[in-house]
């Protein structure tokens, strides 16, 4: 840990737990290594952590939002920042509906929307099966997703131009993008120079 964090220069980590059902380890959840002593030691100064707007396949919405407080707690005690990065999904409402209750219950950190980048639907909907992500025909039929069309590519473009339109007012907070890049960090690099020299065009 000495030699990453010296290497990398390291000052921001995602922290998340898994969902391993016996911990693999000395700690049994994310806010264990928040409160293990070792962020600051390593010289850790903002910390990431999961928020799930599609829920969770195992844990309950209630228990999940006194986790996130809770991490939250731990973090701004040891002086350092916070934010919150999704797991990716299909359905920009359901996405949205997450956010509203987030910001309602006075959790006001940044919060960045995870995005599967452009893919084929049969390498998305086999991430969604390993990572509990909901996919309801209406979810996958609002993201562009056939599944009689597998082995097509498909992109984010129909999502986030549902998150571009509900979030232009700020009515959210401070919500950003993180891409997953399932069909290759090339590809989805591609993809987001493309979309976004198409907007700055219109």
């Amino acid at each position: 840990m000495n030699n990453l964090a010296h290497e990398a220069a390291l000052d921001h980590c995602f922290v998340i737990g898994g969902d391993l059902d016996r911990p693999e380890g000395p700690y049994s959840d994310a806010l264990g290594v928040i409160q293990s002593g070792l962020l600051e030691k390593y010289g850790v100064r903002s910390v990431g952590i999961a928020g799930y707007p599609e829920r969770h396949t195992t844990i309950s919405d209630a228990r999940l939002r006194r986790a996130m407080w809770d991490k939250q707690r731990a973090v701004f005690e040891l002086g350092m920042s916070l934010s919150i990065v999704t797991q990716f999904g299909f359905d920009a409402a359901s996405t949205l509906d997450w956010l509203s209750s987030l910001r309602a219950d006075g959790m006001h950190r940044p919060v960045y929307i995870g995005v599967a980048g452009p893919a084929r639907a049969q390498t998305l909907l086999r991430f969604a099966a390993r990572c509990g992500v909901a996919t309801s025909a209406k979810a996958l039929r609002k993201y562009g997703l056939s599944l009689t069309q597998l082995l097509n590519t498909t992109g984010p473009d129909s999502m986030i131009g549902n998150l571009e339109q509900a979030l232009e007012h700020g009515q959210y907070g401070d919500v950003r993008l993180h891409f997953f890049p399932f069909g290759g960090i090339r590809r989805t690099a591609n993809w987001i120079r493309d979309f976004s020299g198409e907007h700055d065009r219109r």
